[in-house]
């Protein structure tokens, strides 16, 4: 059986209304908002929704979701962002930098997620990539603005990073790491976000991580 949870039962999450089961936050950035879907059991729960830092969509930002999946006490936290890279195919994210101009962090600290200053030295579980190593090879990926030119991807080229997306997935995994959650990013080609997220959700699932 799968239950659907549209995005406004978000805080659900936070309630622990989710069965204790699941530990595993498999988020999908798409093009198309659609509902959480969680698979009973060991199964991860998947998120399809498409959220970004824009006004004019409804879906909450990801460091909400990182937030709310700390508060309810899920352990994982692995994103599915549609980007760009030298591949037609789809990277999995071994390291980035924060191209953005913000950071979710910035302020005072929010002591309930996290110590003041997170070891962002391993920002990328290595377990995890390793699982996920069939989905495609591993890159440094780049996280910029959405209003990032032609001669911005250039530019991060320049300083080693092998793909690219909008600065809110990233904001993401910097506030689920900052809550001690263990992260994983696979960049997928544009249109095939549906894909690569099913088959992350289904490795993770076959390895024993949903």
């Amino acid at each position: 059986m799968i239950e659907s949870l549209g995005p406004d039962q978000l805080a659900d999450m936070v309630s622990g209304a989710l069965p204790a089961s699941v530990h595993t936050l498999v988020v999908g950035v798409g093009s198309i908002p659609a509902p959480l879907i969680n698979v009973p059991g060991q199964a991860p729960l998947v998120d399809q929704g498409k959220w970004r830092h824009v006004a004019r969509l409804s879906w909450p930002n990801p460091v909400a979701i990182a937030r709310a999946a700390a508060l309810r006490g899920l352990t994982t936290f692995v994103l599915v962002a549609p980007g760009v890279s030298g591949t037609d195919g789809p990277v999995v994210a071994s390291d980035h930098i924060n191209l953005s101009g913000s950071n979710p962090l910035t302020g005072p600290n929010q002591d309930r997620f996290g110590v003041r200053f997170p070891d962002m030295t391993e920002p990328y579980d290595p377990k995890l990539r390793a699982l996920l190593g069939d989905i495609g090879p591993e890159v440094v990926v780049a996280g910029l603005t959405d209003e990032a030119t032609p001669q911005d991807l250039v530019a991060v080229e320049g300083l080693g990073a092998q793909a690219a997306v909008g600065g809110a997935v990233v904001h993401g995994i910097l506030a689920a790491r900052h809550a001690g959650l263990r992260c994983a990013l696979v960049v997928a080609p544009a249109g095939k976000e549906d894909a690569v997220l099913q088959a992350v959700a289904h490795a993770l699932e076959a390895a024993g991580q949903g």
